[in-house]
């Protein structure tokens, strides 16, 4: 854990107006490291962005879920070659990635809306 200043601000139309400073110890997130992407994966168009609740949430492509899911049900009908296994293990890592920063996200959204 770390002493950590937190602005304590209100938005407004024009912009936000700093309403003070506080003082905080709060633990330091540390972003996961990817080891690689899955080689299938797009470059563009990968990652969708949602609103829920005005927050922007972060999910897979509709592309990208298919891909997953024809690789789940490969694997438990017949089986996945070693490179396929390397894909949906490269995925797995990534979706925990993603699911890491959606909840980091809706994390300081909270502290934010409780301050």
């Amino acid at each position: 854990m770390k002493w950590w200043w937190n602005a304590i601000a209100l938005p407004t139309i024009s912009g936000i107006i700093e309403v003070g400073l506080t003082l905080e110890r709060v633990p330091m997130l540390t972003l996961p490291a990817l080891q690689a992407l899955p080689s299938t994966l797009p470059l563009d168009g990968a990652i969708a962005i949602e609103l829920q609740d005005g927050i922007p949430i972060f999910r897979a492509s509709h592309a990208t879920q298919q891909r997953i899911e024809t690789l789940l049900e490969q694997q438990q009908t017949a089986g996945l070659a070693q490179e396929e296994e390397l894909e949906l293990d490269a995925y797995e890592e990534m979706d925990d990635y993603i699911s890491f920063v959606n909840r980091t996200i809706r994390n300081l959204a909270q502290q934010t809306s409780s301050n």
